[in-house]
């Protein structure tokens, strides 16, 4: 009896509360309201690239959003991201025939500002290039 009481609680909380938010993200009395002011995401599209853009940068949603009011544009961040969410998806499109190869994190590795370009280091240099690390050694100074 009471291994059949709690597969039942078990199947009920998961019935109850791990149903996905229905399509547009809720509404009134259904938990989130939906989604406002959209340029590129559809509404289904934007909880999922939320938590994208959370781990490929590593920042929170403040960071892009005003905790007061998510549909602002206020924040330079959030226009930003709008760019290179149009940047990726174009990447994608036209390079990999619409499959998501290139995402966020690609670039960023959960840093808010990715690295330009790795440190250069040639074999039996340092960093540089030069010598035990530096600038490259050039010719030696004239006498």
């Amino acid at each position: 009896m009471r291994k059949s009481l709690l597969v039942f609680l078990a199947a009920w909380v998961s019935i109850a509360f791990g149903q996905a938010p229905p399509p547009g993200g809720g509404g009134p009395g259904r938990g989130m309201p939906p989604p406002k002011n959209l340029k590129i995401l559809k509404p289904e599209e934007v909880i999922p690239t939320m938590f994208a853009i959370r781990s490929g940068l590593g920042v929170r949603c403040d960071f892009c959003h005003n905790p007061q009011d998510y549909s602002s544009d206020e924040k330079g961040h959030k226009l930003t991201a709008r760019k290179m969410l149009e940047m990726v998806n174009n990447i994608n499109t036209n390079t990999f025939a619409g499959n998501q190869k290139v995402v966020c994190w690609t670039c960023h590795r959960g840093q808010e500002k990715p690295e330009a370009a790795p440190p250069v280091q040639m074999p039996g240099r340092g960093p540089g290039g030069g010598p035990g690390g530096g600038a490259p050694a050039g010719p030696p100074p004239a006498q």
